[in-house]
């Protein structure tokens, strides 16, 4: 599991001086915040950075490498440690909400089933047309759905489109979770 996978990466990696751990991920089979969790569950200080690997949007394979070795279904990384290392982290939210503001009505884990009692797949019918929901997960990064959590919004890409017309996201989304769909914001694009 991605949280079991998430606390082994921290007990292996992470000691007393550590600050920073730096973790890719498989972008198709890990579930982001499971990972986070587990990582958390060990040590709830360490600031991470990365992200979970793509294929540009064809959603067949991707890959992780290290030194020589490249992998798929995998995670890699490194911390960085030293009692004088100073760490400052920054955000970066270069989405916008937009449009009504919707509950989730069943999910289980990342995977939407209904959002507003409507499948996952119609909403995106419903709201940005027949096209996109064709096209989805391949256009699911240009239009997140949108949750806020302790006052930061965070984005969920959708990673995959099931034929019962559910769909998986880059992360979780809670029953009752308010969402709204995002866009990209050109002006805070750097």
């Amino acid at each position: 599991s991605s949280f079991k996978a998430g606390e082994n990466i921290a007990k292996r990696l992470i000691s007393e001086d550590s600050k920073v751990l730096i973790l890719f991920s498989d972008g198709l089979n890990t579930n982001g915040e499971n990972l986070l969790n587990g990582i958390r569950n060990i040590d709830k200080n360490i600031v991470v950075a990365g992200g979970l690997a793509g294929d540009y949007g064809k959603f067949h394979h991707t890959y992780v490498f290290v030194n020589q070795e490249i992998r798929s279904n995998s995670s890699v990384a490194v911390v960085l440690d030293g009692k004088n290392l100073k760490v400052h982290t920054e955000y970066n939210f270069n989405w916008r909400p937009v449009g009504k503001a919707m509950k989730i009505t069943k999910a289980i884990d990342n995977r939407v089933y209904t959002i507003d009692n409507i499948p996952a797949v119609e909403i995106y019918k419903k709201y940005l047309g027949s096209d996109i929901a064709e096209e989805l997960p391949k256009v699911g990064i240009e239009f997140p759905l949108i949750i806020q959590k302790n006052g930061i919004n965070i984005a969920r890409a959708v990673l995959a489109k099931h034929s019962d017309n559910s769909l998986t996201f880059a992360g979780n989304l809670n029953e009752n979770e308010i969402v709204r769909i995002g866009v990209g914001d050109r002006k805070s694009v750097v």
